[in-house]
C-alpha cells in the first residue's frame, strides 16, 4: 500500500514546477522497487506452480534497471520519465503474464 501511494506522490510530483526531477524520478524508482519487492516477497504464499524464482526476479531486476536508466538519462521531457515508468510496470506485468500463461498451458 506505501508502494502504490510513494507512486501517486511521484507523479503528482510531476505536475508540480518547485520538484526537482532527479528527486522525483529516484522516489519513482524506490516506489516501483519496493512495489515489485513486495510482490516477489509474497510469493511464498503463492501456489508451489505460481511461486518466483530467481529467474523471474532477474528479469524483474532487469525491467526495472532499464526503465530507471530511461527516466535518469531521458530527463528533458515528461515523456522520458513516463516511458520509462512503462517500460518498469510493462515489462514485469508481461513476465508475471508470460509466466503464468506458461503454467495455465501445463
Amino acid at each position: 500500500m506505501i508502494a502504490v501511494n510513494l507512486i501517486t506522490v511521484a507523479l503528482k510530483f510531476l505536475e508540480n514546477p518547485e520538484a526537482s526531477y532527479p528527486f522525483t524520478a529516484v522516489l519513482m524508482i524506490a516506489a516501483l522497487l519496493l512495489f515489485f519487492a513486495a510482490i516477489f516477497s509474497d510469493s511464498i504464499y503463492y501456489h508451489e506452480k505460481y511461486r518466483f524464482g530467481i529467474r523471474d526476479a532477474a528479469a524483474s531486476c532487469g525491467f526495472l534497471l532499464i526503465g530507471a536508466a530511461i527516466m535518469l538519462l531521458v530527463y528533458s521531457t515528461i515523456y522520458g520519465f513516463l516511458i520509462g515508468a512503462l517500460i518498469a510496470a510493462g515489462g514485469n506485468f508481461v513476465m508475471l503474464l508470460m509466466k503464468y500463461k506458461e503454467v495455465w498451458d501445463k
